[in-house]
């Protein structure tokens, strides 16, 4: 095949992209390689051993634009390769699902669609971008867990539109002043400065563990100062009571949601940070996660193979379900610090770094 040229320069790096493009299924063995030309494109799906259980010419299909990409599909109870291709063609923005176990040379899905939604039990389909109205569904057809279906849709509505805000900003020059000392503390990896603030009894560990020693091991290992630098660069909130002054590191710890259950939800913390269709850095953006509050999915078959490859399955509306890097989204229960100030004159002490509940 003839790689295909374009005079647009933004378009020619993008259509290089993909003609070399070859992205691992992640849940289950096996990859898909898509090859590009200027008629259209070529999808080989293979298996495990490398077998190729699936070879697709999609013609007229042309991965420019926005929301163009390929990429691999997962649904709850479904242990089966899918891999979908949204693109560009001469009769506009049209979406293939490629099933190779039900069809391994033709799509069991061809629909004209302007915009895609995947949610936890389906594919919805709007020929126009901006309609709300649904033109084509497509369901796996296999039996799911309904209960748990629906714990994440109701989750992900309960979520829908809610965010977790920038940090207030606190004039207090005490405050002000720990948070300069911190991330001069995360930027340098400062561990002596970091456990001359602790609390001889400072907590680190629900299980058992705490105490200096348990802080200093945490602090030679290799997790622990970019976890950290998260937890600062959160933000934090100043408190009072009792004579004192407290502070809370991130600060979406304090301000969680009362109504929404910590384990149940993780939110973005990164600018930059999106929810992909697919798990891989190629598959078409969703949506901005930066501050925003998300369902955790229902279980996939190979979610462990999905964690240990750094993605994370989640739903937010109207976006739908997708993936997200675990490096770009956290719990609001996953690791904060709390430090408190007895009176005037007196240091800040850091009490408590731990996750959990």
């Amino acid at each position: 095949m003839t790689p295909r040229s374009t005079v647009l320069a933004g378009l020619a790096v993008a259509t290089i992209a993909w003609q070399a493009l070859a992205e691992p299924l992640v849940t289950l063995p096996g990859k898909f390689t898509v090859a590009t030309d200027q008629d259209g494109t070529t999808i080989t799906v293979t298996g495990g051993g490398q077998r190729e259980i699936g070879n697709y010419r999609l013609d007229g299909c042309l991965l420019d634009g926005a929301g163009s990409g390929v990429f691999a599909l997962n649904f709850p109870g479904l242990n089966e390769r899918l891999v979908a291709a949204s693109c560009q063609t001469p009769d506009g923005p049209r979406f293939f699902l490629l099933a190779p176990k039900r069809d391994s040379a033709a799509p069991v899905l061809r629909a004209l669609a302007g915009k895609f939604t995947i949610l936890a039990d389906r594919i919805d389909l709007r020929e126009d971008a901006g309609s709300d109205a649904i033109s084509e569904a497509w369901h796996p057809g296999v039996p799911q867990d309904p209960g748990e279906i629906e714990w994440s849709m109701r989750n992900a509505a309960a979520a829908d539109g809610r965010a977790i805000g920038a940090p207030a900003s606190v004039a207090d020059p005490e405050f002000k002043a720990l948070a300069a000392h911190l991330h001069e503390i995360a930027t340098t990896r400062d561990a002596q400065s970091l456990l001359a603030m602790a609390a001889p009894d400072v907590l680190t560990s629900f299980g058992g563990g705490s105490g200096l020693e348990d802080l200093r091991q945490m602090t030679s290992e290799d997790w622990f100062w970019p976890e950290f630098a998260r937890i600062i660069a959160g933000g934090g909130v100043l408190t009072q009571g009792d004579g004192g002054k407290g502070a809370v590191f991130p600060s979406a710890f304090f301000d969680w949601p009362d109504d929404l259950d910590a384990f149940d939800f993780l939110y973005g913390d990164l600018a930059g940070a999106v929810l992909r269709a697919g798990p891989s850095a190629a598959a078409p953006a969703l949506t901005e996660l930066h501050g925003q509050i998300l369902a955790r999915g229902p279980a996939l078959p190979g979610d462990d193979l999905l964690r240990e490859a750094g993605w994370i399955y989640l739903c937010r509306l109207p976006a739908g379900c997708g993936y997200a890097r675990d490096t770009e989204v956290r719990s609001p229960i996953d690791y904060r610090a709390r430090f408190s100030k007895p009176g005037p004159n007196k240091p800040w002490v850091l009490e408590t770094l731990v996750a959990g509940d």
